[in-house]
């Protein structure tokens, strides 16, 4: 059955858990219109990746995901996401990952909002002992978004994406459950 349950709440913001059995579900219970709104996304081209990480298999011996689809309140639309898109569970870290989708909602406090909930959950709830971002060089306002959090910069990752034919460095932060600024 397809779980709608809002796991947690901010002031703006639905916070719906994803994790592998649901992610199966959508795939094998709702048709194409259905998986494109529940996933939020507005083009076929970030549905066709959704698809394509599906068929690929997300998680695997010692690795898994637990994300949350950002709902907006008011217009009750998956916004975006946040959470922990790849986690080693042998060693208790996770790397943190997120997005919005529509610029639109760029610049309005949303991620902050979720990112902050979804920090406490990873070290609350999950058990981490270490959480991971990576960022590009060029993203300053996701760099800004963790180092406000807490996080701190680690270092370089060379050449570390492949993307649009290109090699691309990635920055690599880290957040310890004791450094968490809570709220």
């Amino acid at each position: 059955m397809l779980d709608t349950a809002f796991h947690i709440e901010t002031k703006r913001l639905l916070l719906r858990k994803m994790d592998p059995e649901l992610h199966k579900y959508v795939f094998t219970h709702l048709n194409e219109t259905e998986q494109k709104e529940f996933f939020g996304h507005k083009s076929d081209e970030a549905m066709t990746k959704e698809i394509q990480m599906f068929k690929e298999g997300l998680t695997s011996y010692n690795r898994s995901f637990c994300i949350f689809h950002l709902i907006e309140k008011t217009s009750q639309k998956t916004i975006g996401w946040c959470g922990f898109h790849v986690i080693a569970t042998k060693h208790d870290r996770a790397e943190i990952g997120y997005v919005i989708h529509d610029k639109n909602n760029w610049g309005k406090g949303y991620m902050k909002e979720a990112l902050h909930e979804v920090l406490c959950y990873g070290f609350d709830e999950l058990k981490f002992h270490r959480i991971e971002a990576l960022t590009s060089k060029e993203n300053f306002a996701s760099q800004k978004l963790l180092i406000d959090r807490g996080f701190l910069l680690e270092g370089l990752l060379r050449e570390h994406y492949f993307t649009n034919n290109v090699y691309e460095d990635s920055i690599i932060f880290s957040l310890m459950e004791k450094e968490l600024i809570r709220m």
